[in-house]
């Protein structure tokens, strides 16, 4: 079964939600354009407003307009929230398990993190680098949508055989969540590097998209953040350390701070 069978659904988004993507992936956000997106999602636009309401950020008055809730959570907060609310509203989550939904969102958002963290000692923007990486599985939501049952059991079998899930796939699928996810994002319109990135991200030695390898180093950074523990930075490949120009003791030194900080945000995002 190859990934552009017609039996791998893609999510359709509106032209508004596609402009918000593109907006939010940028350096520069232009905030009367974005609050004018965002009103236009009324969905969206409730979930901001309920975050920046929450105890969380202990304000003393209501919040009530969509500027005044993006000063409230600042830009990247903000970012965080939409994209992960977006890939909610146009996904059907609630045929999923909720401990297997709730692993998934820690992981990309512990990904989208530590990759913001790491392109901050490259030449890549750290705004991209965090839009590609809370996508990096995006690819894992389709297949897990398609057959709930299926693909839980091929999570199962892969920890059984000691194999990695999208080598499973692979075999069983005849496809991987990479590729699904490079179809994704490619229909999204999104930047042809995050699209790559996105399709090498466990196949880094195939390209030199920088972004590709600090995904790949981001997926492991955050399935040692998952586990709590930092000595799992060793076993990631020495030829990926190069690649990035990374050392296993500035990850190591990054660890707590990033750890701290994606639970901030899998916490906001819970709460929209």
């Amino acid at each position: 079964m190859s990934a552009n069978n017609s039996k791998f659904k893609l999510p359709v988004l509106s032209g508004n939600l596609v402009d918000l993507i593109h907006m939010l992936s940028g350096e520069d956000i232009n905030l009367p354009d974005l609050s004018k997106h965002l009103t236009l999602d009324p969905v969206l636009t409730g979930r901001l407003l309920k975050v920046a309401n929450s105890p969380f950020f202990g304000m003393q008055r209501r919040i009530c307009g969509v500027d005044e809730a993006i000063m409230v959570l600042g830009i990247a907060n903000t970012r965080g929230i939409i994209l992960s609310a977006l890939l909610v509203e146009n996904f059907k989550l609630n045929t999923l398990d909720p401990v297997t939904l709730n692993s998934y969102w820690r992981h990309s958002v512990g990904a989208a993190t530590a990759a913001r963290v790491i392109s901050a000692e490259t030449s890549l923007s750290p705004v991209l680098a965090f839009t590609a990486g809370l996508m990096h599985d995006i690819g894992r939501l389709v297949l897990m949508i398609q057959d709930p049952e299926r693909y839980q059991e091929l999570l199962l079998q892969a920890v059984v055989r000691g194999v990695r899930t999208h080598e499973l796939e692979r075999e069983v699928l005849g496809t991987d969540h990479c590729e699904v996810g490079r179809m994704v994002v490619e229909d999204w319109r999104l930047p042809k590097d995050v699209v790559q990135a996105i399709a090498l991200h466990h196949d880094y030695e195939q390209t030199e998209n920088l972004l590709a390898s600090i995904l790949s180093v981001a997926d492991r950074y955050a399935s040692a953040m998952e586990l709590d523990n930092p000595e799992r930075i060793d076993e990631i490949p020495e030829g990926l350390l190069e690649k990035t120009h990374l050392s296993r003791a500035k990850l190591k030194s990054w660890f707590e701070p990033t750890q701290r900080r994606v639970t901030m945000l899998v916490e906001m995002v819970q709460l929209s």
